[in-house]
């Protein structure tokens, strides 16, 4: 008879096979978590570094509106609250929010942002930039193409008519507290200072060349009291050239009705291709007045033909001129501010006399123009204020006096100086 005999290798095959694929699944979910875990790191390390760069376009928004509107920060959407300026932006699963301070010389704070992978908060980042405002007017005279200085002599000093320690009563220019800060800055061209006395800097660019007499001081006020030349490290190189070009602003109404010969101005922006006879400003009213052909009569030209200017206490004119040839007599700014009255060259204005002996209080910006000044009086106040022109020629005896105070009335643009992660 025969015996079968029972074998359980099927069954150990069974087992061992689910051993296996236990371990071979195991394995596989180790892997697939890996591979997720890495998969979530990897794009929390994209969304990381990918945060800067938002952070950064908050920044660059920041400095352009402060380009475009360095004094009226709160437009185009920025809103103050508190001491910032604030603004926000959401760009598909990115994020900033930046706010500006209301220093004159800014800080930025930027706060950028991209959603963290397949969750809905934000992984974040903040970046900090300092800024410096670059002032419009930063010298009593500053010229493209060359400053000319003749006859009987040129002195230069400075006072800031918002510090009493260094102006008189309201900020009236004292000469007993003047201070040496009238930096004449020269970019190319000649700069022949003869007999000048200069109570401040003198800059210089590389294609401009510097003359003067023996008589010519430049220098700090104790520098002044026993040497003539040039203090050492009182005369530099510029450090730079950019004087960009204004242009009116929009709009303007028609010009007020004349009273005889008079336009007496109050409160408002007008617009004219023709101004002539005698203007006044009435006390308290600030006046903006743009003298410019209309843009669809390219062959017309504006005509300047004022024979008096008067700001009346309180009051203040923005004058915008674009027309070749410009004679401004007249002018009587009654305030003691140079701020009250400023006169702005546009492109086509080229050539600009200032005549009489009469003091001047203003700032001039005529980047295009070759500016024309003719002898002042004998007291100690011919010029107030800050002139920007192509190029300057002052001829007979002339005493400036650059109100420091013009740094803040006009921006060149923003530096950033300083950037830093928060």
């Amino acid at each position: 008879m025969k015996t079968r005999a029972t074998t359980t290798v099927h069954g150990h095959v069974i087992i061992l096979t689910l051993i296996v694929c236990l371990l071979l699944g195991t394995v596989l979910v180790g892997v697939i978590s890996l591979s997720t875990n890495e998969g979530q790191m990897t794009g929390r390390s994209q969304s990381w570094n990918g945060a800067i760069p938002v952070a950064e376009a908050g920044i660059e928004e920041a400095f352009t509106h402060l380009k475009y509107c360095p004094t009226n920060r709160a437009s185009n959407g920025w809103t103050l609250v508190a001491d910032q300026y604030i603004k926000s932006r959401t760009l598909g699963s990115a994020r900033y929010e930046v706010a500006i301070s209301t220093n004159y010389d800014p800080t930025i704070i930027s706060r950028g942002g991209i959603r963290a992978p397949n969750q809905t908060n934000y992984i974040v980042r903040t970046v900090r930039v300092t800024a410096t405002n670059e002032p419009m007017f930063s010298a009593a005279i500053e010229a493209t193409d060359g400053i000319f200085f003749k006859g009987s002599g040129v002195t230069i000093n400075s006072y800031d008519s918002r510090d009493p320690n260094y102006s008189g009563p309201g900020g009236v220019y004292d000469p007993l507290k003047f201070k040496d800060k009238g930096r004449v800055v020269c970019h190319y061209g000649p700069f022949d200072m003869q007999n000048a006395k200069i109570y401040g800097r003198v800059e210089t660019g590389e294609e401009s060349a510097l003359t003067m007499n023996s008589g010519g001081v430049v220098g700090s006020i104790l520098w002044h009291l026993n040497n003539k030349g040039i203090e050492p490290g009182w005369h530099t190189s510029t450090q730079s050239s950019e004087i960009s070009p204004v242009d009116a602003p929009p709009g303007g109404a028609p010009l007020p009705p004349k009273v005889g010969s008079t336009y007496a101005f109050t409160n408002g922006t007008y617009r004219t291709p023709s101004l002539s006879g005698d203007v006044v400003v009435k006390s308290s009213n600030h006046v903006t007045i743009i003298v410019k052909v209309d843009s669809n009569n390219p062959a017309q030209q504006a005509v300047y033909g004022v024979r008096s200017l008067v700001v009346e206490p309180g009051a203040s004119v923005k004058l915008y001129v674009d027309t070749p040839d410009v004679a401004l007599k007249g002018v009587q700014n009654k305030n003691i501010r140079a701020e009250s009255f400023m006169y702005y060259g546009l492109s086509r204005n080229v050539n600009i006399s200032l005549q009489g002996n009469a003091s001047f209080c203003g700032v001039l910006f005529a980047p295009n123009a070759s500016l024309g000044i003719g002898g002042g009086g004998s007291d100690e106040i011919d010029f107030l204020g800050a002139i920007i022109a192509r190029i300057v020629t002052v001829n007979g005896k002339m005493t400036f006096h650059f109100d420091e105070a013009t740094t803040r009335l006009g921006s060149r643009g923003f530096i950033a100086n300083r950037w830093d992660e928060l």
